[in-house]
């Protein structure tokens, strides 16, 4: 049982499943220790010699994290069936919301003397809780194809010009293009069709899908990934995380996560030093958090808009079907489908050739 929300390495889920056949226990959990993180923000697992000797819900205490991946056998599952709907293992005054959570039937075995196995992961693992956790696991992942990546893998479709300067290991698409003075300076992992051309210069590493344009002396930052048919030129600067069709062009600075055909407006900005070198305090339905990575990136929402010379100050979330308009200096998120737009003052008066003495 995994849920859906979790990013992790193969070698995590090896080590589990190769454990749980190894034991006769009716049940086995991925944990993962804290590290930095606060153990009021999780599902703490209190191991012991490779058992859980008890879970509790957002604790007070504790250096282990359940991970959200179990194995069961049959004998298990009456503890599933039986689950009261929500988390009953909690601090006192913990308020647990009223939704289903497989750690308290963990808890109900162990209070009944049945093992549970309690796995350490060995490899990354990431819960995509809160926005800046995407930005986490693409960090993540891409580090690790880096480190697993033994060679280059260049089809004959592909192209590559000689006036290029790479510096990295390329896995390339069928029909993929590498033009004339394009820099890259890192491993490369280009999808079918797309083309990195006339001066582009990706910082890599970097993951490109497939039918993505990189062009025109625009700069791909480190880690980055680029979701497939996207446009990237013409001075622009990205770093992060794109998904499909984003259109990100004409000296836009862009640093965060941009949704699904997400509409860059050209010169749009997005500001990432606070002047008190700072991170931007969150607030997650209400709570402040602040975030270990990217608290002052940018978020944007699928199918979004910024006008010409938007700028969007450090940590700003913009919703779903929303606009921020021309000219916009951007404080405060912006909630789904709402539109945004500058209210400027205007100074009229008479002009024309006897202002030149005529």
């Amino acid at each position: 049982v995994a849920a859906g929300d979790v990013v992790t390495a193969r070698e995590n889920l090896a080590l589990l499943l190769d454990r749980f056949a190894q034991d006769q226990a009716p049940a086995a959990a991925l944990i993962q220790p804290l590290g930095e993180e606060q153990s009021r923000d999780w599902l703490i697992a209190f191991p012991e010699d490779g058992r859980l000797q008890g879970v509790e819900g957002h604790s007070r205490e504790g250096r282990h994290r359940l991970c959200g991946i179990y194995v069961f056998r049959p004998e298990a599952v009456e503890y599933l069936r039986d689950n009261p709907g929500f988390m009953t293992q909690v601090p006192v005054g913990g308020m647990p919301p009223m939704e289903a959570e497989i750690a308290q039937s963990l808890q109900m075995m162990i209070d009944e003397g049945q093992p549970v196995l309690a796995v350490e992961t060995v490899g990354y693992h990431t819960d995509l809780d809160k926005p800046w956790h995407i930005i986490e696991a693409n960090w993540q992942v891409i580090r690790a194809m880096s480190a697993g990546l033994e060679e280059n893998i260049i089809p004959a479709s592909s192209r590559i010009h000689d006036g290029a300067e790479i510096e990295g290991r390329l896995v390339l698409g069928e029909n993929t293009t590498i033009g004339n003075r394009v820099m890259i300076k890192g491993d490369l992992w280009l999808g079918e069709g797309a083309s990195v051309t006339n001066g582009a210069i990706l910082e890599g590493p970097v993951v490109v899908g497939p039918e993505v344009k990189i062009r025109d002396y625009c700069q791909i930052g480190g880690q980055s990934s680029l979701g497939a048919q996207g446009v990237y030129g013409h001075g622009a600067e990205f770093s992060g995380v794109a998904l499909e069709r984003v259109y990100c062009y004409h000296y836009c600075e862009v640093w965060g996560v941009a949704g699904q055909a997400v509409d860059f407006g050209a010169a749009t900005v997005c500001g990432n030093l606070r002047f008190d070198d700072g991170e931007t305090v969150w607030r997650v339905k209400g709570r402040p958090e602040i975030p270990r990575h990217a608290a002052n990136a940018a978020y944007f929402g699928d199918f979004c808009r910024t006008g010409v010379n938007a700028i969007i100050m450090p940590g700003r979330r913009i919703g779903v079907y929303s606009c921020v308009g021309p000219g916009v200096i951007l404080y405060e998120d912006v909630p789904d489908r709402q539109l945004v737009m500058a209210k400027q003052g205007l100074i009229k008066q008479p002009w024309g050739p006897e202002r030149y003495g005529w």
